[in-house]
């Protein structure tokens, strides 16, 4: 999906908007108060959608125009006395919203506006403009906190079993444990969900090529083995595979129970057949019946070999964005001398200076701001069609980093939209072209 154009009329009583969009990289630039944030809050409003924003911010009329599959979709909403009616154009039937004054339900956050809203979005969950929407890519929407939209209950969530989680065993290693404060506190907690979920859905595909890898060796051993004239020859390319010798055993471990009669059989097996080895290459490569014997085993424990080699292929491109997500990080960690690692459950892991582990409370609020955005592109927005509405990206980043996280950004999945709401010259760079002016 992609956001062509946004327009609006009387928002808060005084701002109209007309915006049209490209199809990759945006900058929503302005002055203060020109209303940039207010622009994506009600993008996300009418996208995802929204209730809380598109009920509570006060307009006469907001429309957007998005691309899904090759086919433009206008969604809209307009007030209508005490109500607020949201449609869009593959509906015939409009939906028809109370419209929340800010006198009766402060913008700030209370239970009674909560409340309402959530007893709304269930009474109108099977609408047929709610189903529309919800059924288009939802748009991922960061704000200054750095929440995405929609993820209000999971962080709390989350913080009770990390809270948890470490006051367990994990409470020795990290002997000062403490909860995450300060700058995104909460929205670090729903990156360290994101990407510990991430992991091990990365590792349940592991594990589904480890039953691949190990149906394929086992079906090798009944692989019939034709005969011709020059197959009693000793073959060269077949001595390889005793240069393979940790990457064998270690595809085996993974198939069966590493035991003292496994690792015994293996390691005969391949004294054995580098003494055989040895005795050809001394009487000229001649056939042997030692030879002549093992020939077979020897043919299936090359095509093994093969077998490990599309394995390791298959599962290194499965932890592709593992890597590249920690890459990328690093680079701009850097400059600290830290290091982002995930262990093996997937919970994030810095390394100071001096090579001591830590949580991430030890980064700093630039770094914490590095790592949520990342992760949010990296694993959050999957989708080669996903669109991405920031604000300020560039809050507590060196001007330095400034200027390498559009970049970063933009390199990473060439297919999404990016809308950035910024102040920052460093943040649009040589990038000046695919500004669009808020208003």
């Amino acid at each position: 999906m992609k956001i062509r154009s946004f327009s609006a009329l009387q928002v808060f009583g005084y701002l109209d908007f007309k915006t049209d969009f490209n199809k990759d990289i945006n900058f929503l630039v302005g002055g203060n108060g020109s209303g940039k944030t207010t622009e994506l809050k009600l993008i996300n409003a009418l996208a995802a959608p929204n209730f809380k924003d598109l009920l509570t911010i006060p307009f006469e009329s907001i429309e957007l125009i998005v691309e899904n599959k090759n086919q433009n979709i206008r969604i809209y909403a307009y007030t209508r006395g005490s109500n607020k009616v949201l449609n869009c154009s593959a509906c015939t039937e409009e939906l028809i919203l109370p419209n929340f004054s800010t006198d009766e339900f402060p913008l700030h956050k209370n239970e009674k506006l909560e409340e309402e809203i959530d007893m709304i979005l269930r009474r109108q969950t099977d609408h047929q403009v709610t189903k529309f929407i919800t059924s288009l890519p939802k748009p991922i929407f960061l704000g200054l906190d750095r929440r995405r939209d929609g993820e209000d209950t999971k962080g709390e969530d989350y913080y009770r079993h990390r809270e948890v989680f470490y006051s367990g065993s994990i409470k020795k290693t990290f002997s000062s444990r403490k909860a995450i404060k300060g700058s995104l506190g909460v929205s670090l907690m729903e990156t360290e969900l994101l990407v510990q979920n991430t992991y091990r859905r990365l590792r349940e595909l592991e594990e589904k090529h480890q039953s691949n890898l190990r149906d394929s060796i086992l079906l090798s051993s009944f692989q019939y083995s034709e005969v011709d004239n020059e197959s009693f020859a000793p073959d060269i390319n077949k001595w390889r595979l005793l240069e393979r010798q940790r990457e064998i055993r270690q595809a085996l471990y993974k198939i069966v129970a590493r035991d003292s009669k496994v690792s015994s059989e293996v390691d005969n097996f391949f004294t054995r057949l580098t003494s055989l080895a040895e005795q050809l290459q001394e009487n000229g490569d001649n056939a042997s019946i030692e030879w002549l014997l093992n020939k077979a085993q020897i043919e299936r424990m090359a095509k093994i070999v093969d077998i490990i080699d599309e394995h390791k292929s298959r599962v290194d491109q499965i932890f592709n964005p593992i890597r590249g997500f920690l890459k990328v990080v690093n680079e701009f960690y850097e400059d600290s001398n830290k290091s982002l690692e995930i262990d093996a459950v997937g919970q994030l892991v810095v390394v100071r200076p001096g090579g001591s582990e830590c949580t991430i409370e030890a980064l700093s609020s630039g770094e914490r701001q590095i790592l949520v955005i990342l992760a949010q592109v990296f694993f959050g927005g999957r989708n080669s069609t996903a669109v991405f509405l920031i604000d300020e990206p560039e809050l507590s980043l060196h001007l330095r980093w400034q200027e390498k996280i559009s970049e970063v950004l933009f390199t990473i999945n060439p297919g999404v939209q990016f809308i950035l709401a910024t102040h920052s010259p460093e943040i649009v760079g040589n990038n000046k072209n695919k500004s669009v002016r808020c208003r």
